[in-house]
């Protein structure tokens, strides 16, 4: 797998793996030899609107920050936190704080 894939990019090869080898993440993680969590963190971005993938890949939001949205059910807080993520006003490390205090999807 290239380097330098953006992180939906990256996203996308990994769930295509999975698809082609009939995998869950953490056999695909194995195989990679890469932390499970880096494969579960990848696969929530493909859950996000278009609208946050395409601000992931072009670095207008960091791939972490998006990763912390994705774990929000309030699609207003999702958004609130995008803009501000977007316009410079969020760090992914300020996302995380603000998504710990908001009500979150329940780990599959």
């Amino acid at each position: 797998m290239r380097e330098d894939l953006r992180p939906i990019e990256k996203a996308k090869a990994f769930q295509s793996l999975m698809d082609l080898n009939n995998w869950n993440g953490k056999q695909l993680a194995e195989a990679l030899q890469i932390p499970a969590s880096k494969v579960s963190r990848s696969l929530a971005l493909l859950d996000l609107p278009a609208e946050f993938q395409q601000q992931v890949n072009t670095g207008q939001m960091a791939a972490r920050t998006a990763y912390e949205l994705s774990r929000l059910v309030n699609e207003d807080d999702r958004q609130r936190l995008a803009t501000q993520s977007v316009d410079g006003r969020l760090t992914p490390a300020e996302a995380a704080v603000a998504v710990r205090q908001m009500p979150m999807k329940r780990a599959a």
